[in-house]
């Protein structure tokens, strides 16, 4: 009887390994080989679940993309949270996948920096992505300013200024081993207290 394999799950076990090697070759060092190579399998089996190297990379930006946007959606639907509660939330929901997901954020970040050199369809997604979580910014400040728990400020400029704030502290953090995500969030929250009517 042929062994059945579940396709996902053959997936997440290629995606594990082929991180390994992206994180310690680089994107454009790796090939194929390698990652069918750290898979136990040949390079025409990874075909079968896998065209190239960027659908992989696409796959794990999506797993991320999705568990986050459903996280930030669950927060947003809470009614019993006040708009700076939701912000502060999803805040500190983006940290902590960056302090758990450290090596996937090292790989988003070279991919980040590639499709802003070459202009490829990822560009369009990671800025899609990043454009999603601005907009959820936005609104709870926006929510924030109508319900008067935040003082007149310009919702959009405001957004992008903390998602700024946070994107740079993730970026920082993926580098530097002895960094304290609290004190950080905690400066963070400073500010969106300063916000407070």
């Amino acid at each position: 009887m042929p062994k059945i394999v579940d396709l996902e799950q053959r997936k997440q076990e290629i995606i594990e390994k082929a991180m390994k090697v992206f994180i310690e070759k680089g994107y454009h060092k790796t090939n194929l080989s390698d990652i069918a190579k750290e898979c136990n399998m040949g390079r025409t089996t990874l075909y079968q679940y896998f065209k190239d190297k960027d659908e992989i990379f696409n796959y794990v930006a999506e797993q991320l993309s999705q568990r986050l946007e459903t996280d930030c959606k669950n927060i947003l639907e809470n009614k019993k949270l006040s708009a700076a509660d939701k912000l502060k939330m999803i805040i500190s929901l983006l940290a902590l996948q960056y302090q758990l997901e450290k090596n996937k954020m090292l790989m988003m970040i070279e991919m980040w920096l590639l499709s802003k050199r070459e202009n490829t369809i990822l560009k369009a997604k990671f800025e899609k992505r990043v454009s999603v979580l601005r907009k959820i910014f936005e609104q709870l400040l926006d929510e924030g300013i109508k319900t008067k728990e935040f003082k007149e400020i310009n919702p959009k400029a405001m957004a992008f200024t903390i998602f700024t704030l946070v994107e740079t502290f993730a970026l920082q953090a993926a580098f530097t081993s002895n960094i304290s995500y609290q004190e950080h969030l905690n400066n963070i929250y400073a500010l969106l207290n300063s916000l407070k009517a």
